[in-house]
């Protein structure tokens, strides 16, 4: 076992920075000093049973630091080894907290804080929350080059926010014709302007094609000559447009208490996606297949299809979209519930252990 880290709390953060926020947002909520570690990768992402507690993946191994932290927070494909290293090097103590999907076995981590999207099965040790943990910010001004253009665009201002293709929905120029008239459409009869932002994610093509079609007043984000004004724009939008594909946009989105209007992508599953799908249905007729199933989903060797519909469902039920500042509620609630179980693991308890890594 090594010493005691300066820091409690470990964060590892990937290349996505939806998913980072989700850590950092823990994190803070946590109220513990903590230390963010960015994680690098090597080669193809090989399915985490078989990598076990290791660094073989880790293109930087030399970014952990040394001694034990108390608690390791992760999100992602690629961090489950890690983390599982760095609780074997603690000898057993370090405390595993893994955001989303597991990749892997539920079991590796002391505790999975998911959405319904997913579809884990229940566990002790499995939150499935409404929504993902959405980190607290405060005001964010306009960038300074677009102060002045964007302020100079009518109110109401109805922001646009699109994502990708994503399995199993797709993004294609149909659907961004689709968006960009349903944009008009709603502009027409609310007044005021667009601004259209999409992700990295969006199709290069299908981006040209929407900043083409908008009528009227409205401000398009050049990536290459703009600074991202994501996070004003989310202080500042009257309503919102967001594409179905992104679970976090549209969480991030509702958290404002504006109204939020789901823009739902196409399902265009691919074979890895219809396979996976078509086997989940003969399994739940059938024992016999049902087992290997159930052993490959929970190793992480065929991951469980993602359902957004499952996580819209939930959404409603808590009237996210119709009544204003519900989902903030909600997201309030359930981050003091998390922060709680959290907190419980970090307490200390003779003779309880954490999993095995």
């Amino acid at each position: 076992m090594s010493g005691t880290s300066a820091h409690p709390v470990w964060v590892l953060l990937g290349r996505r920075t939806g998913d980072n926020n989700q850590l950092i947002a823990a994190a803070l909520a946590l109220g513990l000093p903590f230390e963010m570690i960015s994680l690098k990768f090597k080669g193809p992402a090989l399915p985490n049973v078989l990598l076990g507690a290791s660094l073989h993946s880790l293109a930087n191994p030399e970014a952990i630091p040394a001694g034990s932290p108390r608690l390791v927070l992760s999100i992602g494909r690629r961090s489950p080894a890690v983390a599982r290293w760095i609780r074997k090097r603690s000898g057993g103590v370090t405390k595993l907290v893994h955001f989303g999907r597991p990749w892997g076995r539920a079991q590796w981590f002391d505790l999975v804080v998911t959405t319904a999207q997913y579809g884990l099965e229940p566990a002790p040790n499995v939150i499935c929350n409404v929504l993902p943990f959405l980190r607290e910010r405060e005001r964010t001004a306009l960038p300074g080059a677009l102060h002045e253009r964007l302020e100079a665009l009518p109110r109401p201002w109805t922001v646009l926010l699109a994502g990708g293709n994503s399995r199993p929905y797709r993004f294609g120029a149909d659907v961004a014709r689709a968006l960009a008239d349903r944009a008009n459409e709603l502009a027409q009869v609310e007044g005021g302007s667009l601004l259209f932002l999409r992700s990295p994610r969006t199709p290069e093509a299908c981006a040209q094609l929407i900043a083409g079609r908008l009528r009227g007043p409205h401000y398009v984000y050049q990536p290459q000559r703009d600074d991202n004004p994501y996070l004003a724009l989310l202080d500042r939008a009257d309503r919102f447009i967001v594409t179905s594909d992104s679970a976090l946009m549209v969480a991030e989105a509702l958290s404002t208490a504006r109204p939020v209007e789901v823009f739902r992508l196409p399902r265009e599953p691919d074979w890895r996606y219809r396979f996976v799908s078509g086997w989940n249905a003969l399994a739940e007729h059938n024992a016999l297949l049902r087992v290997p199933l159930r052993w490959l989903q929970r190793n992480g060797l065929i991951t469980s299809t993602r359902e957004l519909e499952g996580y819209y469902q939930r959404l409603d039920s808590v009237g996210a979209f119709s009544e204003a500042g519900a989902a903030a509620t909600v997201a309030r609630a359930e981050c003091e519930r998390t922060i709680a179980r959290i907190r419980e693991l970090l307490e200390p308890k003779p003779g309880i252990s954490s999993p095995r890594a």
